[in-house]
């Protein structure tokens, strides 16, 4: 749903101006003269929002924008432009960054469609991210290192602005291009949680956790994130809960995008430790269940299972402390610059709930230990009684077989009962039936069966 907030006329026509649910500012022309439509996308965001050594950035991903996403493939944006007839072009400056699509009217659901398809869900891989380094070297060389009139115009803004943002050129200076912090997120080892100071801006990394199984191995999942003064940019490989549910807060409730860059990195970070206590409480009742099957019929399965708790209570405790300690620093004020006195009171909270969650984390594996040593008291029990019925068989047995033996020696003479007898062989057997029961009921009245 839109909201409209300004009307007023442009020459002959009239121009809208809307705002969404989700805080997006749309602007509306509309111009019937011909069956074209022309959509603008424009991001604050360009390149005074950069630092020195890093310069570039915003030029680099307008470029990346044009790849693959996690819906479309690399390249299939501009071939469903070219196939609805319509062209896209982008451009980046000092203040801005702008998309813009021309395509027949009919297509005009086509254009919002993957404009925000890559602004949802763009995708980044190492192959990329190098193709299109050197394709911004290469426009640097061409349009500045080799032009006059572009090596002028940068040398006049550098010494206009010199000490201000507008000093440095969109384009990055050429030892920034190939200098960017993006590595660290495209870089396919999951890294420990830690946070880096820029100056200008952050860069966090956090270890969030995916839907909990018992049967398998718990895999953290790496998420990346710049905090600058009016931006947080995160990133990451696969969709999360956390982040996608924080989206449609978003949506819903537009207020929330009203606050600052740091009270949107607070929501984000603090949906996705939320994520913690829910595993932790599954953990636990998976540990609940491993004992009652322990106590009720252990077997081979019951042990891997606990091994797999105890690997995943560990894989939660690295997660959960080096995060503790990002809480801390972010929540104590030692990014004053990015992170007001009012906002770092709540990355206190969010502190607090990893201390918890730390706290269960150590709980749960004793917890595991004790069901481990559980595991192995029951089948120590358990083949003691066997050891104890075995015993007790062989007892049981022992004198019937020397009576046997010594009565199937078959003496003929001084044999008591004699083997002719016709009531031997009954007395001999009635015999040793009596024994045995007699030892049995023994063994029973002395509680060792």
């Amino acid at each position: 749903m839109a909201r409209l907030v300004q009307e007023h006329a442009f020459g002959r026509r009239k121009l809208d101006k809307l705002v969404l649910q989700n805080g997006l500012t749309v602007i509306v022309l509309c111009d019937a003269s011909a069956p074209v439509v022309s959509v603008h996308v424009w991001y604050r965001v360009g390149s005074r929002h950069e630092r020195p050594g890093k310069t570039g950035i915003a030029h680099l991903f307008e470029h990346l924008m044009f790849n693959q996403t996690e819906h479309l493939a690399a390249g299939e944006f501009d071939r469903l432009m070219e196939a609805a007839g319509g062209d896209t072009n982008a451009a980046t400056w000092v203040d801005w960054t702008f998309y813009r699509d021309s395509l027949p009217a009919s297509q005009l659901d086509l254009a919002l469609r993957l404009e925000a398809d890559r602004m949802q869900y763009l995708t980044l891989d190492e192959h990329q991210v190098e193709s299109e380094r050197e394709v911004v070297a290469n426009e640097r060389r061409y349009r500045v290192d080799d032009d006059v009139e572009g090596f002028l115009g940068e040398r006049l803004f550098a010494l206009a602005f010199e000490g201000h943002p507008y000093g440095w050129p969109t384009i990055g200076w050429m030892e920034d291009i190939h200098a960017l912090t993006i590595e660290d997120c495209l870089s396919p080892h999951v890294d420990p949680a830690k946070i880096d100071d820029h100056g200008d801006y952050i860069f966090v990394v956090v270890q969030a956790l995916g839907e909990y199984r018992p049967e398998r191995e718990l895999e953290p999942l790496e998420v990346d994130f710049y905090l600058g003064p009016n931006y947080v940019v995160s990133c990451h490989r696969q969709p999360l809960a956390a982040i996608e549910h924080f989206r449609g807060r978003c949506q819903r409730d537009e207020r929330l995008l009203q606050h600052t860059a740091d009270w949107l990195l607070h929501g984000l970070l603090d949906g996705l430790v939320d994520e913690f206590l829910p595993v932790v409480d599954a953990m636990d009742e998976a540990l609940d269940q491993l004992e009652e099957t322990v106590l009720r019929r252990p077997d081979g399965r019951s042990l891997q299972q606990i091994l797999l708790l105890k690997r995943n209570t560990l894989r939660l405790r690295r997660a959960t402390t080096p995060q503790r300690d990002i809480m801390n620093r972010l929540s104590r004020g030692e990014f004053p610059h990015l992170i007001r006195p009012e906002a770092a009171i709540y990355y206190r909270d969010i502190y607090d709930h990893l201390v918890r969650v730390e706290y269960l984390v150590e709980a749960l594996r004793d917890l595991a230990d004790g069901a481990l040593n559980t595991y192995l008291s029951v089948l120590s029990n358990r083949m003691n009684e066997i050891m104890k019925v075995l015993t007790a068989a062989a007892t049981v047995f022992l004198p019937l077989t020397l009576i046997s033996g010594i009565y199937g020696m078959n003496f003929a003479e001084g044999v008591v009962p004699p083997f002719d007898a016709d009531w031997g062989f009954g007395l001999i057997v009635g015999l040793m039936a009596t024994l045995a029961a007699g030892l049995l009921s023994y063994f029973r009245w002395r509680r060792w069966i």
